[in-house]
This record gives C-alpha cells, structure tokens and sequence, in this order.
C-alpha cells in the first residue's frame, strides 16, 4: 500500500473506533495486516492504530501481546532501520502499559549512546554548498525534535521525583521558561498536557496542594484555547519544518480522533487517581466544570 492509502485507512479506522465496537474494527485491521503482511508500514500503522486505542478494548493485556507480536515480526523481517527502530519503540510501549519495565532493559544494551546528529550534518553540508532553504529545513527539524523531546524527557525526571527538592523544582521552572519561551502550547499541546500532568501530580505527591492547582489551571487555559480538528504545524520560528512533518507516518494528523483527544485531556485529570486527594477542594471542581463543560460543548 501506499503512504497515502496507508494514512487513509488509518484515518478511516481511528474515525470508525470512535463510534463503532472495538471488535468490529479490530477484525477488519486484522484483514488488512494479513492481506498486506509484507508491507511493513502498514503492519506498524495498525501496530500504533491498536496501542493509541487499547483503552476501548476489553482485553487490552491481549491487544498488547498481539502488538508485541507484529512488532516482532517487523523486528526479525525487516531491513530498513528506521521502521526497525519504531518498531522498538511501540514494543517498549507495550511492555511499559503491561507492567514489565525489566523487559525493556532486557533488550537494551544499557549503554548510554550520544543523540544522532545526521540531521545536522546535512544541515551543515547544505551551507556549505550554499543552499540555504534545504539547511533550514534539516535544521530546524532537527531544533524541533530536540525542544521537544527536552521538554518531554524534563516531565519524565519530574515523574520520577519522589519528595520535594529544589533540583525538582529547578526542573519545574526551567522547563516552563523553555516552554514558554519556545510557545510550546501553541507549537505542540500534546507535549504541554504532559509536562503539566506531571508537574501537577509531583506536587500532589509532596501536598502542595495550590502550587498543582496554579499547574492545572494552565492545564485547562490550554486545553480550552486548543483548536480542531489537530494537525501538527510549524510557527513563526519553526518556518522550515513542513516537509519533515509531512514525512512523518502519519503527516500532520493526530494518532487519535478529536473525540478520542477530548475524552483523554478531560480524563487526565477528572478520572486520574493521582489528584484523588484534590476532590474535595473547591477550585479543583470548577476546574473539573469547566474542562467537561468544554468536552460537551465540542463533542
């Protein structure tokens, strides 16, 4: 299949998981991976089209060893390391949702490897030879990827903080400088939501009940400034990245439908277990409000 036909089908079934039993759908994708089992692109698609949608599956422990084995599959068959490489990546997923962090370590060789700066090489090589418009893309892309995962790898560490300190809350503030600087909320929301999510459960943990307030309440601003349907994008900054984001597996569009995407923002906080201590208290229900208020209203 191609790219395009590979996209639209993913697009058609992740339309289809927001309305339709997950049964249903499921029996279908699994059609298109037998009929189309050598086209690894595919296989990884509906690999990530059931990971991004387990939670409307009865037996998401099941789901998860059926991903684990297409990703085996894609492992042990294909040649082209960057579909390797992703492959390994959703396996990692899966064993993380199910519970085996030692499994991840099992496959890993455990040395700590420098990020690949290919993507600044070309970027480099472009100057040089003068074309300017081709390095910019590569390194700005390049930019792009680093902010975020910055950013991301940051909401991690602060995940990982288990008593208040002031490393902890250095964490915390760089990483809202940088975000803020780079207007990240706009640039990329999913990347917010979760550096905010775990900001706001780090302060939980240690009882500091308002300062995670002041963090869900930046949660909700964002959340009822987003705009749908989502589609990844460049900015004022970030000019040259388009190409690279239309390269991607899946090009601009969200992983999930907008529905999927409002049901989770609003249920990261109002069905979280971690702000079970927050219930009671005032503000957090109006928040609570007001984040369902806006499900509704754009549902």
């Amino acid at each position: 299949m191609t790219r395009e036909d590979i996209r639209k089908l993913y697009q058609e079934m992740a339309e289809r998981l927001s309305r339709e039993p997950f049964g249903t759908v499921y029996a279908e994708c699994e059609e298109y991976v037998r009929k189309y089992h050598s086209c690894f692109p595919l296989v990884m698609r509906m690999a990530g089209l059931y990971l991004n949608h387990c939670q409307l599956c009865e037996d998401p422990q099941a789901l998860m060893e059926r991903i684990i084995s297409m990703t085996d599959y894609v492992i042990q068959e294909c040649r082209e390391i960057d579909i390797s490489k992703e492959a390994q990546s959703i396996q990692r997923a899966c064993w993380m949702l199910q519970g085996h962090p030692e499994k991840i370590l099992e496959s890993s060789d455990e040395v700590l490897h420098p990020i690949d700066q290919e993507m600044e090489g070309i970027g480099q090589a472009y100057f040089m030879l003068g074309n300017a418009e081709r390095a910019q893309e590569y390194l700005q892309s390049a930019a792009y990827q680093h902010l975020l995962m910055l950013i991301g790898d940051t909401g991690m560490l602060i995940s990982g903080q288990k008593e208040y300190s002031e490393q902890a809350e250095q964490m915390i503030r760089r990483s809202l400088e940088v975000a803020e600087l780079f207007h990240v909320e706009a640039l990329h929301f999913n990347t917010m939501f979760q550096l905010y999510l775990a900001i706001a459960e780090f302060y939980v943990r240690c009882a500091m009940e308002e300062k995670a307030l002041e963090i869900l309440e930046r949660y909700v601003s964002c959340c009822v400034r987003l705009k749908f349907p989502i589609m990844l994008h460049g900015d004022d900054y970030f000019t040259s990245i388009g190409r690279f984001l239309e390269e991607l597996s899946l090009g601009t569009m969200a992983p999930r439908t907008d529905r999927a995407i409002r049901e989770s923002i609003v249920g990261a906080v109002c069905a979280n277990p971690a702000f079970a201590p927050l219930t009671g208290n005032e503000r957090f229900r109006r928040l609570t409000e007001k984040l369902k208020r806006h499900l509704e209203e754009e549902v």
